[in-house]
């Protein structure tokens, strides 16, 4: 694709070559119609010289007298040399073109033709109006006379007067292609200029959209330099607007979750709490058992104990999920943790006829404690989604550097309208789960530098949780 400016050069190069093509033209014309009169005024001459060499008597006046030089004239020059045409009216141009041919007549023995061309008019000043030429071509002819001396012819050629105007035509034409070559350039230096001008405004407005943008002395790219600015501006305070909207929008999102968070969490703060109250008030009554009853008192303390511990461990899994990093690490291999998990996950499989199988091994440095929880999470989420008689496959295998962790089962998943949701805290599809479970196996795994994702694989669901071997 041609630039502008490329295509100003061409245009350019176009017209001063047509410029050179029609001067060149007009030249050829011109001295092509001088070369053919010169040639009819040859043919003139040499028929006069012929004509008067068959007179008896050489001529002894002049002929043509009262046109001027422009007709033909003659003359008788004697063995001497001495003009014999009285009133003979020869200017020095002439007069020394007429020696020169009778010399060459006089050499040759016989006649002779010779064009001088004259730069300047031949009777300027004369006051013969017809003969106030530009100047033009002389044509001389000269032959021996049988009785001695020599005769001469000649015959001006003006310029004709027409020629002034082609000159003139010829300068114009110049002068306007000068024009246009000039005009072209001016443009392209103009265009190179608006064109940086408007590339700076550009490069500053990539890093700053209040930046001014020059306007070029183009007009038509000054134009260009003002919608940029409209533009620009526009984009700022779509940019202003965004910002605030998205701060609006993150502060309903934080309201929300905290909504959410507080809502699950006095929901399952709010069961044990209660419990423990029950007991702590029983226990002040001696409602449950004599003050003596050390026995009885402390099972309700190890109730008591139970619920606290509950609440501890809700406390870690919301810490977890808010995103607290990762607790101290060690090397382990993944297999055994994992062949510990599902003997752990055992008794709920049996309950509900379901088999647990476990496969693979791999080293890798992790938070045992958090890793032991996600992992807890996603077997107890397979089995109770397990139908009865069914498998949950749970494995560890070495992929590209990192671990990855996969648990199967023959669930039916979640809708595919809220998969988007899983992994959010409080998000559960089981009456008496917290919704806590899958959120903190993802926060576990991204404090390892990893990732949890589900997918439906056929009829199977699959959990993949992947850290890498050094746990990031």
């Amino acid at each position: 694709m041609l630039s502008l400016r490329r295509r100003l050069v061409m245009v350019s190069i176009l017209a001063a070559v047509a410029c050179g093509a029609s001067l060149t033209s007009i030249a050829w014309l011109a001295r092509t119609s001088s070369d053919q009169r010169v040639a009819r005024a040859e043919e003139r001459v040499a028929r006069e010289t012929d004509r008067l060499l068959d007179l008896p008597t050489p001529p002894v006046r002049a002929r043509g007298m009262r046109r001027g030089l422009r007709t033909l004239r003659s003359g008788y020059l004697d063995a001497s040399g001495q003009e014999r045409s009285p009133g003979a009216f020869l200017p020095p141009a002439v007069r020394e073109a007429r020696d020169a041919a009778v010399a060459e007549a006089a050499r040759t023995g016989d006649r002779a033709v010779r064009s001088v061309e004259l730069k300047a008019p031949l009777l300027r000043g004369r006051g013969d109006a017809e003969d106030d030429d530009l100047g033009g071509t002389l044509v001389v002819a000269a032959a021996p006379w049988p009785g001695g001396g020599h005769i001469w012819v000649t015959s001006y050629v003006p310029q004709p007067r027409g020629e002034r105007l082609w000159r003139l035509g010829a300068a114009l034409l110049a002068l306007t292609s000068l024009g246009l070559v000039a005009a072209a350039v001016h443009t392209v230096v103009a265009l190179r200029r608006g064109a940086g001008t408007l590339d700076a405004g550009l490069r500053a407005l990539s890093h700053d959209l209040a930046a001014r943008v020059e306007r070029p002395q183009v007009t038509e790219l000054a134009a260009v330099s003002d919608g940029i600015t409209s533009l620009a501006a526009a984009l700022q305070r779509s940019q202003v607007e965004g910002a605030r909207l998205q701060q609006e929008l993150a502060q309903r999102e934080r309201l929300a979750s905290l909504g959410r968070v507080a809502a699950g969490v006095a929901h399952e703060v709010r069961n044990p709490m209660a419990s423990i109250k029950l007991r702590v008030d029983l226990a002040r009554q001696g409602v449950l058992a004599p003050r003596a009853d050390l026995g009885g008192i402390a099972a309700d303390l190890s109730e008591v104990s139970d619920e606290v511990a509950r609440l501890d461990r809700l406390v870690v899994d919301l810490l977890t999920v808010s995103g607290r990093r990762a607790g101290p690490r060690r090397t382990v291999e993944l297999g055994e943790l994992l062949a510990q998990r599902c003997a752990a996950a055992g008794p709920l499989a049996s309950e509900r006829a379901v088999r647990v199988e476990r496969s693979g091994a791999m080293p890798a440095t992790v938070d045992v404690d958090g890793l032991t929880r996600a992992i807890d999470n996603l077997l107890r989420n397979a089995v109770e989604a397990s139908p009865a008689g069914g498998v949950v496959r749970a494995s560890v295998r070495d992929e590209g550097g990192a671990a990855k962790i996969s648990v199967v089962d023959q669930g039916p998943g979640v809708p595919a309208e809220r998969a988007n949701e899983l992994f959010e805290p409080f998000f559960t599809t089981k009456p008496e789960g917290t919704g806590l479970g899958l959120a903190l196996a993802r926060a576990v795994a991204e404090a390892h530098g990893g990732a949890l994702r589900y997918r439906r694989d056929g009829g199977a669901t699959v959990f993949e949780l992947t850290i890498p071997q050094q746990g990031g």
